[in-house]
């Protein structure tokens, strides 16, 4: 039920939203309190939305109005409905300034909602992320103004670019957030509206932001290399933090089709719908990345038997975009997480996904890896990883002798190649009607840090110019993509 301000109480809204108006400070400040969540509802919920806040902006004794609500601001959805583009401009440009009151997390489209307000209080525990980066989504042109000028290039960049959340005392540190305080948030940010909470106003344009754009570059070349995704929002915010209004908007548009356009950002659109759908997998999802990890895992023994070193195959699959090599996360679970059939399993003959002698080798050395235990590497005296260790590169030419192997130096471009190929040839044997090629190139993302912006081992197949047939026995079935297309 919605509470007008004359005390009228009209029909519930048929769309179902939830609304109650609340007056502060001798009535001069409406608390509009939304239940439910209407930036994922649809459009009649937006609309309904509109005319609510439309209504009290225009009502001459409201003065300040505090938007709240559980979730209200915790939306990771970025879809560009031309609806949710009106709602935040009604917001913006409100005859009664409105202010956020934050009780949770704000996010995606909720943090979008959040800074076209005019003030914004949050509770300590919130925290503000952006995530869109991952699905190659650029936040709207007045977001990227608000953070770039607002919190500064080096903070929005963290943000947008690079997907790093902002706690309360961080949002509040770079001017993102106006105060922070505990109890009724709402009850406190209507007064505070009325007072101060709307009086402060955006950095003018930057005259030069070329040096900073120049750090935020170098940062991307150590932290993301080559991903066109966080480039774009760089790009992006340079474009919010210097050029005016009637340019902005155009230029922010071609920026983010560009990178819609690319062979990322339909690799990330590709790998977010994946992911969307791999919630339905549920509690099976981690058992699966297990299965699909040991053709990775079993390659990677087979290149160090063969010439390879551990420390080789794991800069050549970090450098490819993985979030950590098998001898690393190996060295970081324990042995027995990555490389054993069945964990906790007694050694022997089946114990190891591999029939190589090195891990047997590496078990009987008491090199079991995990917190405090020695691995494939040594650790320094600071407590820092060395990527070599004499006694384990002895331990592996032991092995190999042992298999009359004449081991000789692989280069990095095989050991990328062989361990992407065992990836592809076990994740197509997994392929079902239930599970698609979306959903089991998520696992490896979300699960086993396989880059999402390069979308999953299928995907990669699909560039590569091999397809997968359905269900393929053991593995097997990797065969030339035909060289026509079809709708």
């Amino acid at each position: 039920m919605t509470m007008l301000p004359d005390g009228e109480a009209p029909s519930r809204s048929p769309v179902g939203l939830s609304a109650v108006v609340e007056r502060a400070a001798g009535g001069a400040v409406a608390i509009l309190r939304i239940n439910g969540r209407p930036l994922a509802g649809g459009v009649a919920q937006r609309s309904a939305l509109m005319k609510l806040i439309g209504r009290l902006g225009r009502s001459r004794d409201v003065r300040a109005i505090v938007l709240t609500g559980a979730g209200l601001f915790d939306h990771d959805g970025f879809a560009a409905h031309e609806d949710l583009d009106a709602l935040l401009g009604l917001v913006a440009s409100s005859p009664a300034p409105i202010v956020a009151a934050i009780a949770g997390d704000a996010t995606g489209a909720g943090l979008e909602l959040a800074l076209a307000c005019a003030g914004r209080v949050c509770a300590p525990t919130s925290t503000f992320a952006w995530r869109g980066v991952a699905a190659a989504r650029l936040p709207r042109a007045a977001t990227l103004v608000h953070l770039a000028r607002r919190a500064g290039m080096e903070a929005a960049a963290d943000l947008v670019a690079f997907g790093r959340p902002l706690s309360a005392a961080g949002a509040a540190g770079v001017g993102l957030i106006d105060r922070v305080c505990c109890g009724d948030l709402a009850e406190a940010a209507g007064p505070w509206a009325l007072t101060e909470g709307t009086a402060r106003g955006l950095a003018p344009l930057a005259l030069n932001v070329e040096a900073e754009v120049f750090g935020l570059r170098l940062k991307l070349r150590r932290h993301a290399p080559g991903q066109v995704a966080p480039l774009a929002a760089v790009r992006a915010l340079e474009a919010a933090a210097a050029l005016p209004e009637r340019r902005l908007v155009a230029e922010i548009d071609r920026i983010s089709s560009e990178l819609a356009r690319s062979e990322q950002g339909i690799a990330l659109h590709y790998a977010a719908a994946g992911e969307a759908a791999l919630e339905a997998l549920g509690e099976d999802a981690p058992a699966l990345a297990t299965r699909l990890n040991w053709s990775l895992a079993r390659e990677a023994i087979h290149l160090i038997d063969a010439g390879a070193t551990p420390a080789q195959v794991d800069r050549r699959l970090e450098a490819y975009g993985f979030a950590e090599g098998p001898f690393a996360r190996s060295d970081r679970l324990g042995m027995a997480r990555v490389f054993a059939v069945t964990e906790g399993a007694p050694p022997g003959d089946d114990a190891w996904i591999s029939y190589s002698p090195t891990i047997d080798l590496m078990a009987d050395a008491q090199r079991p890896g995990g917190p405090g235990a020695a691995g494939w590497y040594r650790r320094a005296g600071d407590g820092s990883q060395v990527r070599f260790d004499p006694e384990v590169d002895e331990l592996v030419r032991a092995s190999a002798l042992g298999q009359r192997l004449n081991r000789t130096p692989i280069a990095d471009e095989v050991v990328v190649e062989r361990c992407l190929r065992a990836a592809i040839e076990a994740t197509a044997g997994h392929e079902t009607a239930d599970l698609c090629a979306a959903v089991l190139d998520a696992v490896w993302v979300r699960h086993l840090g396989f880059p999402r912006w390069r979308g999953g081992p299928l995907w990669q197949a699909q560039q590569m110019g091999l397809r997968t047939r359905a269900a393929p026995s053991r593995g097997r079935g990797l065969r030339p993509a035909a060289t026509t297309s079809t709708a």
